[in-house]
């Protein structure tokens, strides 16, 4: 659970003049190691505390199902806008059909398949 909750959080570019956050980007790291995780802990009350809270968020079942929901959510939501974008190219593909562009045109176009594009073609007719 700690990764996917770590995976949530937007990271940031370390500049010159944010050095002190290097820390915690460190500590956001999926691939640190226990070890290295326990040296920053021990570094920086703020990181203990951001530790703390992800054990504590991550032991308790209400928030994981919460998280769990959340993710869910997104990803239908995601799955909609694929929709939405695939029924958009279609839409398209038909309307430069109608119009004569080739086959491969409109592939290039709309990114759709040739087969994708023939299968309208046959709808259409």
């Amino acid at each position: 659970m700690r990764d996917h909750l770590i995976n949530s959080f937007l990271f940031w570019q370390v500049r010159g003049e944010g050095i002190q956050n290097y820390k915690f980007y460190e500590f956001l790291r999926n691939d640190i190691s226990q070890e290295e995780l326990e040296v920053l802990i021990n570094m920086d009350k703020d990181i203990k505390k951001a530790e703390e809270k992800l054990e504590y968020l991550s032991s308790d079942p209400v928030t994981q199902e919460l998280y769990f929901e959340r993710e869910r959510a997104l990803h239908e939501k995601a799955n909609l806008i694929n929709t939405g974008i695939k029924q958009e190219k279609i839409e398209m593909a038909r309307k430069l059909l109608q119009n004569n562009f080739s086959v491969q045109m409109i592939v290039e176009l709309t990114e759709l398949t040739e087969e994708e594009i023939n299968e309208i073609k046959l709808e259409l007719h």
